[in-house]
């Protein structure tokens, strides 16, 4: 019943958020991969961009206009012209009636910024299902475990709403069996040229008291122009079951670069946990470098980390440890393969090394993950 009453509101959200705009731009990108707590895989590292070009040579082209103007423009004669903004209404070039308002200006006096923008060939849908098995070692008081769960975006003229539902079993070798489910909700926003803006809210809901009604809040803002893109983004988590309660504070800033003909990123994390969770020190920083290369219709990447951390966000704030745990480094293959220009499968497998939250020794997760995603 959440998961329903989740995707109805979900829907209703996206309705009103397709109500307010007039007109529709596509964005180019792939989804963040959903994956929820206590130590699951490092998930799909990918990022919303927003292709531009202003050579004005569009078959099909559509006038942008920055935020200080009405969206409204778009159905106001203001897209599909090259030299004359009058074509589409009818008025031979040359000629401007007194009741159009000149090149450059919207009907109500302000002035308009916008570039040529090319929207054909990109996706303003996605749909991922995806599973991981999950192993941990002899250290570990847990055995092994699975996740199911689902990623979808959808966008608007310059909005990308983000959603993910998981849901996360795992046998103890006690015998206890926990199970968790992990609801994302992230809002995408491109009204400022070259930049996004992002907010959002990450629940958790489990059979354990202590992490059961965990929250994380989400905040970003990043930059990016042509293969390049930098940003941070800042997480406050939440668990007031912990007694006494605990609060997390993250700062995670990053950089996306070209390295020959693949791309490149690299990382940083600084966690900061309001009290001693019993670890020795409430302050800690890693470090986390990637790549990735496309072969025609196969996608390669490799990703590894090291430091510190606790209590961690990832992946966008798809991702969160939520556990006392001290986790030392991470590192991660994967291979992907496109079907065709909306259909690709990724396998992915790699370990996690940790310190159990129980007996405290180093023990590690192994985890082997298929995922499945169509835009449209």
């Amino acid at each position: 019943m959440k998961n329903i009453g989740l995707v109805m509101c979900g829907c209703l959200l996206w309705t009103t958020v397709v109500s307010a705009q007039t007109s529709s731009l596509r964005f180019s990108g792939s989804p963040s991969v959903s994956r929820a707590a206590l130590g699951k895989p490092a998930a799909l590292q990918v990022r919303s961009v927003f292709p531009e070009r202003n050579d004005g040579s569009l078959a099909d082209p559509i006038r942008l206009v920055s935020h200080d103007s009405s969206s409204a423009l778009m159905h106001a004669g203001y897209q599909q012209y090259d030299q004359s903004p009058y074509e589409d209404a009818g008025v031979p070039d040359g000629e401007q009636p007194a009741d159009l308002c000149p090149p450059g200006q919207n009907p109500f006096g302000a002035e308009v910024n916008s570039e040529w923008v090319d929207v054909s060939g990109l996706d303003l849908f996605a749909a991922m299902p995806y599973y991981s098995d999950l192993q941990y070692g002899q250290g570990s008081v847990k055995d092994r475990g699975h996740v199911a769960g689902f990623y979808g975006y959808a966008s608007t003229t310059f909005d990308m709403v983000e959603v993910g539902i998981e849901s996360t079993a795992i046998d103890f070798r006690s015998g206890f069996q926990y199970h968790q489910e992990d609801y994302t909700f992230v809002w995408n926003n491109y009204s400022i040229k070259n930049f996004r803006w992002r907010a959002g809210v990450h629940y958790i809901n489990s059979n354990s008291a202590p992490i059961d009604g965990g929250v994380i809040g989400i905040l970003g803002a990043h930059f990016f122009q042509d293969r390049w893109e930098g940003g941070s983004d800042f997480y406050v988590s939440n668990y007031e079951n912990f007694a006494p309660a605990v609060t997390v504070m993250e700062i995670s800033p990053h950089i996306v670069f070209p390295y020959g003909p693949a791309k490149g990123e690299l990382r940083g994390y600084y966690i900061h946990v309001d009290r001693d969770l019993g670890l020795g020190k409430r302050d800690f920083f890693s470090i986390e470098a990637r790549i990735s290369q496309d072969f025609g219709k196969f996608h390669t990447g490799a990703y590894g980390w090291g430091g510190e951390q606790t209590f961690a966000v990832r992946n966008d704030g798809f991702l969160v440890y939520n556990l006392t745990e001290k986790h030392r480094a991470g590192y991660g293959v994967e291979v992907g393969y496109k079907f065709t220009d909306h259909t690709k499968i990724t396998g992915r497998g790699g370990q996690e090394l940790f310190s159990d939250f129980n007996t405290q020794s180093k023990t590690q997760q192994t985890f082997l993950s298929l995922l499945l995603l169509h835009t449209f």
